[in-house]
């Protein structure tokens, strides 16, 4: 062990932990964690994956961001696909495995700010409980980009710790900065964990106050300026897609329902609720009877804007909770971590209790998460395969294909044209795309098939306009209603 941090154990009275037992342990954490995160790699995609796989496939086939391919995210979630297709492949499964290691990153920094903080077993315990966040778990595995700019901010959580334990570090505040900026960039809310890095700026830091802050506010301005200069012929699309186009849809649902949500959020029933209320006792205990008050107020910090980033989104969907779940997790996780290596590092009966404890809660948390996956996952709908097929088998290699059910084309191997792979509820049915720029886009890029069985069906004008456009339609019912239309034209065999 470091002198660092054996000095730290000794100002903090935490328990002492061998390090093969400790690697041991984390390790054996992870792959758990792994092995849950990834129950439904093999489930049908929702609407939001086949969005973002389509867009995918557009930019890994030469179209670019923003000028071709439309954008509802930052554009560094989209660098984010490419970047994790290649080494796993540009396969649903592939991609969900290459996001599930991104997201693995929160786990891995959990331990990283417990263990700087309070040592082995704090950092242990804090990952234990990053491990079971609810519902973190359910969306580690998807194609979905509120883990990955979650785990990214908790990295920058845990670097922004480091770079102010016991002295000032410019560069690994400067890296905090980053780290945030890029967590912005895969997805905005990414932005809220700029309160914990701010706090431990403030009350844990030494130095000049300015210093402490320039730095990450340094590191985060130099993403932002490189994301502006490197997409600063798209800014006005990014800036429509990013913004106006969810602005279109945040009257839709009430404020009560994010009150009762946020109200309802921990919830004592599931292992994680108490895992996070136990947190928050510890919390107190420890600042109360220790300097460890000055970091953890500064994590608990994040929970302010989780909460407040719940309460403003609308309408509100599970996968947001995303950010709440892990704003939570962190400090309730280094919390009860800090108060379990206090007690044990005493002998004390209620250190071993303790840690038994959250070791059997974080237990049933994995074995519950595992069934409420696998109850979850869904197989691909008959009408889906048979889209899939007729767009295989009707559309030659190398032509696009236009459709309201993106998933549709990426499996079939076909690509799409950019700026109609996002047909969701804000572009058609609020007309941030109206019928008349659909149809006109069908006609520039003239695609050899139409495939409707969603969104396009609210749109009578849209519907009418395809069917004068291509000669040959294939129609198959859905036996709980509605249908799936693939329309061909004239030169498919």
């Amino acid at each position: 062990m470091s002198a660092p941090v054996a000095r730290l154990g000794r100002l903090t009275g935490t328990a002492r932990i061998p390090l093969a037992a400790e690697l041991g342990a984390l390790a054996l954490l992870v792959v758990a964690t792994a092995y849950v995160w990834t129950r439904d790699l093999h489930t049908y995609p929702n609407f939001d994956e086949g969005n973002y796989l389509g867009s995918l496939d557009a930019l890994r086939h030469g179209q670019s961001l923003g000028r071709d391919v439309f954008l509802d995210q930052p554009p560094g979630w989209y660098l984010l696909l490419v970047a994790v297709s290649y080494p796993f492949g540009n396969s649903v499964t592939g991609v969900r495995t290459g996001l599930a290691v991104v997201a693995l990153v929160a786990v891995l920094a959990a331990y990283a700010s417990g263990r700087m903080i309070g040592g082995p077993l704090a950092g242990l315990v804090a990952a234990g409980v990053m491990a079971v966040a609810r519902p973190f778990f359910g969306f580690a595995g998807l194609v979905e980009s509120e883990p990955a700019s979650a785990a990214l901010a908790t990295a920058s959580v845990a670097v922004a710790v480091f770079a102010y334990r016991e002295r000032l570090r410019p560069w690994a505040a400067f890296a905090a900065g980053v780290l945030l900026a890029a967590a912005t960039a895969v997805k905005l809310p990414g932005a809220t964990a700029g309160l914990p890095i701010a706090g431990l700026a403030i009350l844990w830091g030494r130095g000049s106050l300015a210093r402490r802050l320039l730095f990450p506010l340094a590191g985060f301005a130099t993403v932002v300026v490189a994301f502006v200069v490197g997409y600063r012929n798209a800014l006005p699309q990014i800036w429509h897609g990013v913004f106006l186009t969810h602005a279109r849809v945040l009257d839709q649902g009430t404020a009560q329902s994010n009150l009762h949500r946020a109200d309802t959020f921990v919830d004592p029933r599931t292992p994680f609720g108490c895992l996070v209320i136990a947190g928050a006792i510890a919390s107190i205990v420890v600042a109360v009877r220790g300097h460890e008050w000055r970091p953890l107020l500064a994590l608990w910090l994040w929970a302010v804007g989780g909460y407040g980033f719940i309460l403003a989104m609308h309408p509100l969907s599970d996968h947001h909770l995303v950010f709440l779940s892990v704003s939570l997790a962190l400090p309730a996780g280094v919390g009860l971590g800090l108060l379990s290596a206090r007690l044990a590092s005493r002998l004390r009966p209620a250190g071993i209790v303790l840690i038994a404890g959250i070791a059997a809660f974080t237990c049933v948390a994995m074995v519950r998460n595992i069934h409420e996956i696998e109850q979850d996952n869904t197989a691909e709908p008959p009408e889906i395969r048979w889209a899939v097929n007729q767009v295989r088998t009707n559309v030659p290699p190398g032509r696009l294909v236009v459709s309201d059910l993106p998933i549709v084309p990426y499996l079939a191997h076909r690509q799409m044209p950019g700026q109609l792979i996002d047909t969701s509820i804000a572009r058609i049915v609020f007309e941030d795309l109206p019928p008349s720029s659909v149809l006109r886009r069908i006609d520039q890029t003239r695609p050899a098939a139409v495939v409707i069985g969603r969104m396009f069906q609210t749109k009578p004008e849209i519907i009418s306009g395809v069917r004068r456009r291509y000669a040959r339609r294939l129609h198959r019912p859905i036996s709980i209603g509605g249908y799936v239309d693939v329309y061909l034209d004239r030169r498919a065999p």
